[in-house]
């Protein structure tokens, strides 16, 4: 992104961070793909609570790209 915007990355520490984030989360979502193997409903719920846990540091690097882009386009659109 800050490539082809040239402009640095908007929030790279937020990015940095939901990065990390992700990766943690996805260590612990594993058995959300697991859903018919018999497993436990708390398990399943519990599964299910971490995907959803995911999706906000994903959010942050999506919304931090765009503005990258957005900031980066600004002087060179015409």
């Amino acid at each position: 992104m800050p490539c082809f915007s040239r402009r640095p990355l908007f929030g790279y520490k937020a990015v940095a961070l939901s990065s990390m984030a992700i990766a943690v989360f996805g260590l612990l979502v594993g058995g959300h793909h697991m859903f018919v193997s018999g497993s436990q409903a708390y398990a399943g719920l519990l599964f299910s609570f971490l995907s959803f846990c995911d999706a906000i540091p994903s959010a942050i690097k999506v919304f931090n790209w765009s503005l990258t882009l957005r900031q980066g386009c600004r002087p060179h659109c015409s």
